[in-house]
């Protein structure tokens, strides 16, 4: 399974762009204030640059093992439409993915198959093209800028990301931006932790800036004899602040007692056919904890068996552990309690304690 670290790293590449584009170019670390500024400056930028193309390869190593793909994208940042056509290794060439903000189609080409997926009635996170967003990588990492140095003849500033929440993985990021074009050009990113040793190279080659990319790029309609599975994700809304949140749900939203420091990120409601999941993520700057509700229909028969039975205010629940993160889930009244995160096993059921049976 890949980590979520892997997620922030094109959005570094993007907040590295911005640190050299707004002349942040004294070696050494890169004060949190400035880290944070540049990175609400991150959607407008990425406005103003109408879109490019380019040759992408990326490298993937894991557990020793190299994989590498070529593709050529085109590219619209301000709205968040991509596409990506595989022309390496050969088993894979003719592959094409296409996102818009309301669309995701992949196609596989030696299986003749496309898959699409339609989130328009979701509240999904807007993307800025690349493919992540840039929320939570000022906050989650060291960053420093290292000076210049050449890169295939070219001179390039260097960027480096080190991730500050090592709870699950320990991640680091460098960026190479081109000294012209203030373009990044390449990307190198380490994942390791007990379950995976993973690293993951990106270069952007023959890149032009405002090309002027015609709308078709970003429409796909898969072969007439292909195999088409198409997906809508249910309806979803996202809340940023607590009251927002209790204002509009319709069930009851727990009130946890979190260590001090944490804060709420996010939280998203998704209505299935089933019923109601609430999920809720609280940030300290440096460590993720999060809370979850689900209605009977959403968790159906799934069992707490095989974690160790713990007691849970005046119920009990299920303690378990993936790598450096812990959950506690428990049942009471219809509803699947949960609370999950880099936390000491004494705290997360002080958490959960707190919630009980809400």
């Amino acid at each position: 399974m890949v980590p979520s670290n892997l997620r922030s790293s094109l959005a570094a590449v993007c907040l590295a762009a911005l640190l050299v584009t707004s002349g942040c170019m004294a070696t050494g670390p890169v004060e949190d204030d400035t880290v944070q500024s540049y990175a609400q400056q991150f959607e407008q930028e990425m406005n103003d640059l109408d879109g490019f193309t380019a040759t992408r390869t990326t490298t993937v190593t894991y557990d020793g093992e190299n994989t590498t793909s070529t593709d050529e994208v085109w590219v619209r940042p301000g709205t968040g439409e991509m596409r990506a056509e595989t022309v390496a290794p050969d088993e894979r060439t003719g592959d094409v993915v296409v996102r818009t903000m309301n669309t995701s189609w992949s196609y596989d080409a030696s299986e003749n198959s496309a898959y699409s997926i339609d989130f328009s009635e979701s509240d999904l996170p807007r993307t800025n093209g690349f493919g992540y967003r840039l929320d939570d990588i000022a906050e989650q990492s060291n960053v420093s800028y290292a000076g210049t140095e050449e890169l295939d003849g070219e001179t390039v500033h260097r960027i480096e990301f080190a991730a500050t929440n090592t709870g699950v993985a320990n991640s680091n990021v460098t960026v190479w931006v081109d000294a012209d074009t203030r373009f990044p050009v390449k990307l190198h990113q380490t994942v390791e932790s007990d379950d995976v040793d993973m690293a993951i190279t990106i270069r952007y080659d023959d890149v032009e800036l405002n090309p002027g990319i015609d709308d078709d790029r970003f429409t796909f309609e898969p072969p007439a004899n292909a195999t088409v599975e198409e997906t809508e994700l249910p309806p979803m809304e996202r809340y940023e602040s607590l009251d927002a949140l209790r204002e509009n749900a319709s069930m009851t939203v727990p009130d946890p007692a979190l260590p001090e420091g944490f804060e709420l990120e996010q939280a998203v409601v998704t209505h299935l056919d089933e019923g109601e999941s609430l999920s809720m993520t609280f940030s300290n700057g440096t460590a993720m904890v999060s809370v979850g509700v689900q209605d009977a229909g959403v968790y159906g028969n799934r069992s707490l068996d095989g974690g160790e039975t713990v007691p849970v205010g005046e119920t009990t629940g299920t303690y378990r552990t993936f790598a450096d993160t812990g959950t506690v889930q428990w049942t009471c009244d219809d509803h699947r309690h949960s609370v999950g995160g880099a936390l000491s096993k004494a705290a997360l059921l002080d958490v959960a304690e707190s919630m009980g049976c809400e």
